[in-house]
């Protein structure tokens, strides 16, 4: 999968949870993903923020987020189709005059700089350039398909990944 096809998966969950370490801690917190290209997936924060510093410090990110469809209700069902996405990587700053280039033909660039940047001069920009992400697509009362689950994973930037299932050899039949 491109970036780009996994942002628009992301987009209608609006807030992520991103985890960072610091210490022998890990630390979560709700954001979002304010676009994505080739080179990564986009996010920012402000430098003086915790949240910043630990991914300066280490520069490493978990990104999680769900997505369930608008739908009637129904007290039948516990968990209605949806999905759930996770990537995991590497993080670099984004100089502010990269985010102003990306800003000229991209309006989710812009408004991070007409917005952001003007409003919050403590704004840090971040990229997810490398690693790797899994959906995992759920209907589990099989509402919109045959089976229940269908698991995509895929890389980042050149970043390698597990295939999803179980691999079965002689040491599990011999």
């Amino acid at each position: 999968m491109t970036n780009q096809e996994v942002f628009a998966l992301i987009k209608p969950m609006g807030a992520l949870t991103y985890s960072t370490v610091h210490g022998d801690e890990v630390h979560s917190r709700v954001a979002g993903i304010v676009a994505a290209d080739d080179g990564g997936f986009y996010f920012f924060s402000l430098r003086n923020k915790p949240f910043a510093r630990q991914l300066l410090s280490t520069g490493r990110v978990t990104i999680c987020g769900s997505y369930t469809p608008p739908c009637e209700p129904n007290p039948a069902y516990r968990l209605r189709p949806g999905y759930a996405i996770r990537l995991i990587g590497e993080v670099r700053e984004v100089p502010e005059a990269e985010v102003r280039k990306k800003a000229k033909n991209n309006p989710s660039f812009r408004k991070l700089i007409e917005y952001d940047y003007a409003r919050y001069p403590d704004t840090i920009t971040f990229v997810l350039y490398k690693g790797k992400g899994e959906i995992f697509d759920y209907d589990f009362n099989l509402e919109k398909r045959d089976h229940k689950l269908i698991r995509t994973r895929f890389s980042i930037g050149g970043g390698s990944f597990n295939p999803a299932g179980f691999k079965i050899n002689d040491n599990c039949t011999g």
